[in-house]
């Protein structure tokens, strides 16, 4: 009878640390599930991030583009002013020349009126 008597004693207290022990568990698992929850969180933040790091790269490329076609319409306009001044150079060396037939010219009629008189 004393035998029984501790082994039920026995079984009790094995029953009460297992109660502790599922009790220990569900603590456990309620806490590992609020980890995954915030984990979530996290994972939904960083993709939120990566999406705005993704748009912000497409918009600097769209940004770069427009810079390289700016770019390369501010070399055409350069290109061109460019021609435009050479052919001002030209127009002006021209116009010096027929200043200087002009000047020719009205010393020559300066000289014969001079010489007529």
């Amino acid at each position: 009878m004393a035998t029984c008597s501790r082994a039920r004693a026995g079984t009790l207290q094995a029953c009460d640390l297992a109660a502790v022990v599922v009790q220990d568990s569900i603590k456990v698992v309620k806490e590992a599930d609020k980890v995954v929850k915030e984990a979530d969180k996290m994972v939904k933040e960083a993709d939120k991030v990566v999406k705005e790091a993704a748009q912000s790269m497409e918009h600097a490329h769209k940004a770069a583009e427009e810079a390289r076609g700016a770019a390369e319409e501010a070399h055409k306009t350069a290109a061109e002013a460019r021609e435009t001044a050479r052919e001002a150079g030209t127009l002006a060396g021209c116009a010096l020349s027929l200043s200087a037939v002009v000047v020719v010219v009205i010393v020559g009629w300066v000289l014969l009126d001079l010489t007529c008189r």
